[in-house]
């Protein structure tokens, strides 16, 4: 059997999916989730379901104009936009119905290969991604997995401490926008 290079877009979605998937698999639901407010958004708490960790910001354009916002906002920062996801498309293809629902993949190496070389498992969760989804109600919401968890699950210290930092304090601002 030959094998086919994937590529890196696939591999990334795929990665991103399917951590996402151990998380929710792995989460305490027991636990309410942490949210931190952003200029011009407010927060609310995700799903019932939702894993430890999520931050989810409420939004006030619809999910496209949300990503097309975000991609935007990322790219004028010097982030790499790696890979969009559009789950509700993949579930039309799929014979099934899904509200909008688009996973974005974003990073660049100045701000993830510090919290790599603090602890190199960290390139499991690396790139960044952020959930743009649509609830029952119609309303956007923007969900992300907070850096302070990042640290928490893999023990980052202190030489990943100021990349964490203008993480958390970028990433918020680059979806309320």
């Amino acid at each position: 059997m030959t094998s086919r290079p994937v590529p890196r877009r696939v591999a990334l979605a795929l990665a991103g999916v399917s951590g996402m998937a151990f998380l929710a698999a792995c989460a305490k639901t027991d636990e309410p989730a942490t949210t931190t407010p952003s200029k011009g958004s407010t927060m609310t708490s995700p799903p019932a379901a939702a894993p430890t960790g999520i931050e989810t910001i409420d939004l006030t354009a619809k999910v496209p104009d949300a990503v097309a916002a975000f991609e935007a906002a990322a790219k004028d920062k010097g982030l790499n936009v790696f890979a969009t996801v559009d789950h509700a498309a993949g579930a039309k293809e799929a014979g099934m119905e899904l509200r909008p629902t688009t996973l974005v993949i974003v990073g660049n190496a100045k701000g993830g290969t510090p919290l790599m070389l603090d602890n190199q498992l960290m390139g499991l969760v690396l790139p960044l991604r952020v959930l743009f989804w649509e609830d029952e109600n119609g309303a956007t919401h923007a969900s992300y997995e907070s850096i302070a968890h990042f640290a928490e699950r893999f023990g980052l210290g202190e030489p990943s401490a100021k990349a964490r930092e203008t993480i958390a304090g970028l990433l918020p601002k680059l979806i309320g926008v």
